[in-house]
């Protein structure tokens, strides 16, 4: 019998500067056969502005291409610029997405090996959000803020992470100009008149795909098109902020928006932009490598190689993911033969939990069943043999009930509704 490992509920923590043109040309209008490539197989950059459901997004995409074909990078890491141009020589056909909170300029030379995506948010729902998350996080290692910090005082913070996001944050990130994303920031000429940080912030987005947080239904449809997707990508919403513990007056709504005056404009002209694009978009030709589970025989799965999911939690180290509560949890795949016994390695909330309840589903059909091994919280289900169909199936894993990861932990600040975690997937003759 496999000797599994015991773990706890996860708790949740959580060149030289570009120079602008003196006289910028007007704003060009959509072309989308000029914007657009048909085939495109290079990995998804994502630049992930902070407080643009960023964190909702990067979910999304785990499950979409699997854990293993990621990669983050933070600006932290010593000679980040050299870590990319490594990372390009190296592993770049290995992965399907590199991320994180990285100014364009770090990628600005190198946009040939990767297909640009990013969100944007309303400015000042983005700086609220942030002022939110930073009261309530723990996080030793971040700037965060003390819990009793008025929005004034946030707002006066001169530590530099913290200023770069709370003045224009969106269109520093998308900026090409290293003066704009350093420490001397604080210290330069004020950019909140200056049309050139706009354009080149501008400029950055005709040559990205990009969705708008308020409009995450289309986002997500037009993710589908882009990437030609077989399903559209479920909208998962974690690291969220509750509006109600902090009221804020028209005083420092107008503050917000005197600091914010270029991501202001840029958001506006982007929700043209992106409503244009939503209406030209024509879908790929191709879907996008690697976005649909392709298994072998008698091989076990980790979950963590699995593209093509919906409806999981982040991959832990552990090595599962829980099954999300708010969508159903599914795996598209292609089939290995023309049937199959699956098997499905899980790991239980709590030792008693009915998995032998749970309903697995092929293709909208309910599977017969039954507990092939159990080791504790660790159990084993294995389908009867089921015939595939020779496109994508669709693998629905249906659980009794969730309950709240505070049932097995009273002190854990995990919040979710949990049942079981998935770890392998094998399939057999």
């Amino acid at each position: 019998m496999t000797a599994w490992p015991t773990p706890l509920v996860r708790k949740l923590a959580e060149p030289p500067p570009a120079t602008a043109s003196p006289s910028p040309e007007p704003l060009r209008a959509v072309r989308p056969e000029a914007n657009y490539a048909g085939n495109d197989d290079r990995p998804i950059l994502f630049l992930h502005i902070p407080k643009t459901a960023g964190t909702s997004f990067l979910l999304m995409l785990q499950n979409l291409f699997g854990e293993s074909r990621m990669m983050r990078l933070t600006m932290d890491e010593p000679r980040i610029d050299q870590r990319v141009e490594t990372l390009i020589r190296t592993r770049l056909q290995s992965l399907a997405c590199i991320n994180g909170h990285v100014p364009f300029r770090v990628f600005a030379h190198h946009m040939e090996h990767f297909r640009g995506f990013t969100l944007l948010r309303n400015p000042v729902a983005r700086v609220l959000s942030l002022y939110r998350f930073l009261r309530r996080r723990k996080d030793p290692s971040a700037f965060n803020i003390a819990a009793d910090t008025s929005l004034d005082a946030f707002l006066d913070d001169r530590r530099p992470d913290l200023f770069l996001q709370t003045n224009n944050g969106m269109c520093r990130m998308l900026s090409n100009n290293e003066r704009l994303t350093n420490d001397d920031a604080l210290n330069s000429s004020p950019i909140d008149n200056d049309p050139s940080v706009l354009d080149d912030a501008l400029e950055t987005l005709y040559r990205f795909d990009f969705g708008l947080v308020e409009q995450m239904e289309q986002t997500r449809q037009l993710v589908c098109k882009l990437w030609n997707l077989p399903f559209i990508p479920d909208e998962v919403v974690v690291n969220t902020t509750d509006e109600a513990d902090s009221p804020i007056t028209s005083a420092q709504l107008l503050r917000i928006v005197e600091m914010n005056k270029l991501d202001i404009a840029l958001y506006e002209r982007a929700a043209g932009l992106f409503h244009e694009r939503m209406l030209y978009r024509v879908a790929s030709n191709t879907t996008l490598d690697g976005v649909v589970f392709q298994p072998e025989l008698d091989v076990p799965i980790s979950l963590s190689d699995i593209p093509g999911r919906q409806g999981f939690y982040e991959y832990e180290p552990v090595g599962f993911a829980w099954l999300n509560s708010h969508v159903p949890a599914r795996v598209y795949f292609r089939a290995p033969a023309n049937s199959v016994r699956i098997v499905l390695h899980f790991y239980l909330l709590t030792a008693d939990f009915p998995v032998e309840a749970t309903t697995l589903r092929l293709n909208g059909i309910k599977l017969s069943h039954e507990v092939l091994q159990r080791d504790q919280a660790w159990v084993a289900l294995q389908s009867a043999p089921v015939p595939l169909q020779s496109g994508i199936n669709t693998l629905a894993i249906e659980p009794l009930y969730y309950l709240p990861a505070r049932h097995v932990d009273r002190n854990s600040a995990d919040d979710r509704y949990l049942s079981l975690a998935l770890a392998t997937i094998t399939f057999l003759p």
